[in-house]
Protein backbone atom coordinates (compact mmCIF):
# COMPACT_ATOMS: atom_id res chain seq x y z
CA UNK A 1 0.00 0.00 0.00
CA UNK A 2 3.24 2.40 0.84
CA UNK A 3 4.69 2.03 -2.49
CA UNK A 4 1.46 2.72 -4.50
CA UNK A 5 0.56 5.83 -2.74
CA UNK A 6 4.33 6.48 -3.99
CA UNK A 7 3.83 5.21 -7.27
CA UNK A 8 0.34 6.77 -7.96
CA UNK A 9 1.82 10.03 -7.03
CA UNK A 10 5.01 9.53 -9.38
CA UNK A 11 2.59 8.98 -12.34
CA UNK A 12 0.50 11.89 -11.18
CA UNK A 13 3.94 14.09 -11.04
CA UNK A 14 4.93 13.32 -14.54
CA UNK A 15 0.99 13.73 -15.99
CA UNK A 16 1.38 17.59 -14.68
CA UNK A 17 5.31 17.93 -16.01
CA UNK A 18 3.43 16.80 -19.43
CA UNK A 19 0.69 18.93 -19.45
CA UNK A 20 3.04 21.68 -18.52
CA UNK A 21 5.04 21.50 -21.07
CA UNK A 22 2.68 21.11 -23.85
CA UNK A 23 1.35 24.44 -23.07
CA UNK A 24 2.56 27.00 -25.62
CA UNK A 25 3.46 30.17 -23.83
CA UNK A 26 2.56 33.28 -26.64
CA UNK A 27 5.22 35.62 -27.96
CA UNK A 28 5.43 38.52 -30.30
CA UNK A 29 8.65 38.18 -32.74
CA UNK A 30 9.25 41.95 -34.18
CA UNK A 31 12.98 43.02 -35.69
CA UNK A 32 12.75 47.10 -34.23
CA UNK A 33 14.39 49.25 -37.19
CA UNK A 34 17.47 51.22 -36.77
CA UNK A 35 16.14 54.09 -38.04
CA UNK A 36 13.25 55.59 -40.61
CA UNK A 37 13.08 58.53 -43.02
CA UNK A 38 10.71 61.37 -41.69
CA UNK A 39 9.79 62.11 -45.07
CA UNK A 40 9.23 58.41 -46.02
CA UNK A 41 5.93 56.26 -45.18
CA UNK A 42 6.82 53.35 -43.34
CA UNK A 43 5.54 50.61 -41.05
CA UNK A 44 6.15 48.93 -37.83
CA UNK A 45 5.69 45.01 -38.25
CA UNK A 46 5.48 41.89 -35.51
CA UNK A 47 4.23 38.96 -35.35
CA UNK A 48 2.22 37.51 -33.06
CA UNK A 49 2.17 33.72 -31.85
CA UNK A 50 -1.02 33.08 -29.47
CA UNK A 51 0.35 29.36 -28.44
CA UNK A 52 -3.23 28.77 -26.88
CA UNK A 53 -4.05 31.44 -26.08
CA UNK A 54 -7.31 33.48 -27.54
CA UNK A 55 -6.02 37.04 -29.40
CA UNK A 56 -8.19 40.08 -28.58
CA UNK A 57 -5.99 42.70 -29.73
CA UNK A 58 -2.76 43.83 -30.60
CA UNK A 59 -1.82 47.66 -30.08
CA UNK A 60 1.18 49.67 -29.76
CA UNK A 61 2.16 52.81 -28.19
CA UNK A 62 4.01 55.97 -29.73
CA UNK A 63 5.27 58.86 -28.72
CA UNK A 64 8.01 61.21 -29.93
CA UNK A 65 9.42 62.97 -26.85
CA UNK A 66 10.47 60.75 -23.91
CA UNK A 67 8.83 63.08 -21.82
CA UNK A 68 5.44 62.90 -23.46
CA UNK A 69 2.77 60.19 -23.10
CA UNK A 70 2.07 57.50 -25.42
CA UNK A 71 -0.41 57.20 -28.29
CA UNK A 72 -1.89 54.22 -27.94
CA UNK A 73 -2.90 52.71 -31.63
CA UNK A 74 -4.84 49.33 -32.94
CA UNK A 75 -2.35 47.49 -35.24
CA UNK A 76 -3.85 46.07 -38.50
CA UNK A 77 -3.65 42.46 -39.97
CA UNK A 78 -2.68 41.57 -43.09
CA UNK A 79 -1.69 37.75 -44.18
CA UNK A 80 -0.12 36.76 -40.76
CA UNK A 81 1.66 40.02 -39.99
CA UNK A 82 0.67 42.91 -37.20
CA UNK A 83 0.94 46.13 -38.52
CA UNK A 84 0.93 49.99 -38.11
CA UNK A 85 1.41 52.65 -41.25
CA UNK A 86 3.12 55.42 -40.17
CA UNK A 87 2.97 58.36 -41.85
CA UNK A 88 5.59 61.23 -42.20
CA UNK A 89 3.04 63.44 -39.72
CA UNK A 90 4.10 60.68 -37.09
CA UNK A 91 7.71 60.86 -37.34
CA UNK A 92 8.78 64.33 -35.76
CA UNK A 93 11.48 64.58 -33.50
CA UNK A 94 14.97 62.93 -33.13
CA UNK A 95 13.65 59.52 -31.81
CA UNK A 96 10.37 57.52 -32.10
CA UNK A 97 9.79 55.16 -28.94
CA UNK A 98 7.39 52.23 -29.09
CA UNK A 99 6.26 48.98 -27.49
CA UNK A 100 3.93 46.48 -28.31
CA UNK A 101 1.26 44.69 -27.16
CA UNK A 102 -0.99 41.76 -27.27
CA UNK A 103 -4.15 40.97 -25.05
CA UNK A 104 -6.00 37.96 -24.76
CA UNK A 105 -9.21 36.92 -24.04
CA UNK A 106 -8.48 35.33 -21.05
CA UNK A 107 -7.58 38.95 -19.31
CA UNK A 108 -3.81 38.20 -19.64
CA UNK A 109 -1.33 40.34 -22.12
CA UNK A 110 2.00 40.38 -23.29
CA UNK A 111 4.29 42.94 -24.57
CA UNK A 112 7.24 43.40 -26.66
CA UNK A 113 10.00 44.55 -25.18
CA UNK A 114 9.41 42.21 -22.52
CA UNK A 115 10.94 43.86 -19.19
CA UNK A 116 9.10 47.09 -18.50
CA UNK A 117 7.61 48.21 -21.89
CA UNK A 118 6.56 51.59 -20.89
CA UNK A 119 9.71 52.42 -19.12
CA UNK A 120 12.17 50.78 -21.15
CA UNK A 121 10.41 51.39 -24.91
CA UNK A 122 12.27 50.28 -28.25
CA UNK A 123 14.11 53.52 -29.86
CA UNK A 124 14.30 53.98 -33.17
CA UNK A 125 16.72 57.10 -34.59
CA UNK A 126 14.40 59.11 -37.07
CA UNK A 127 16.70 60.72 -40.14
CA UNK A 128 15.56 63.87 -41.83
CA UNK A 129 16.40 63.70 -45.40
CA UNK A 130 16.23 67.23 -47.73
CA UNK A 131 12.92 67.62 -49.66
CA UNK A 132 14.39 68.55 -53.34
Amino acid sequence: MKYFRYFLSIVSLIGLIQLAAARETPKIYHIPSESLNQNNPAEITCVVAPGDCRLKAVKIFVRNDPAALYKEFAMLYRDGIWYLPLIPEMMRGNNLYYFITAEFDDFTGIAFPSEKPAEKPLKVRLIRSQKK
